[in-house]
């Protein structure tokens, strides 16, 4: 969604205004970054029965005789992928051959972790919307400059 890519470029902006305000945190940090992986997961709402056959909106997705459970696997595993695209977009400095970052798409599925509704009790889909979401998980960086 545009809100989504909103939300996603001002949290790359966070990093990149660091290269020219604090470089040499911002460096440690990418030497920090070597060789660990980046996270990116992403999780689907719970909108119908999950074993119910469906096919949803967005094709890529749709298969024959598919339940809505794993309509939905698929959806967030394509959330979690779009997320990583956009991000090597936007911190191309993370993703280049000087450093050995990886970034892994995890499509979690259904869930109710962020808002406990489900289709169940719920008015709308507008209800489960919290759950129809990602994260970008990044490794702990802990650094203490003395003057």
């Amino acid at each position: 969604t545009n809100e989504g890519y909103r939300l996603l470029s001002n949290f790359a902006k966070q990093f990149t205004d660091k290269k020219t305000s604090s470089p040499k945190l911002y460096q440690d940090y990418l030497n920090s970054l070597n060789g660990k992986t980046i996270e990116v997961k992403a999780y689907a709402s719970i909108d119908g029965p999950s074993k119910e056959i469906m096919k949803g909106g967005y094709t890529s997705c749709n298969k024959e005789n598919q339940t809505r459970e794993a309509y939905n696997q698929c959806l967030s595993q394509a959330r979690a992928q779009n997320v990583v695209n956009e991000l090597k977009k936007l911190l191309p400095d993370f993703f280049n051959e000087a450093y050995k970052i990886t970034i892994k798409p995890i499509g979690v599925g259904e869930t109710t972790k962020f808002v406990n509704k489900t289709y169940l009790n719920s008015k709308s889909s507008d209800e489960t919307l919290p759950n129809r979401r990602y994260e970008v998980v990044f490794p702990s960086f802990e650094k203490t400059y003395q003057k």
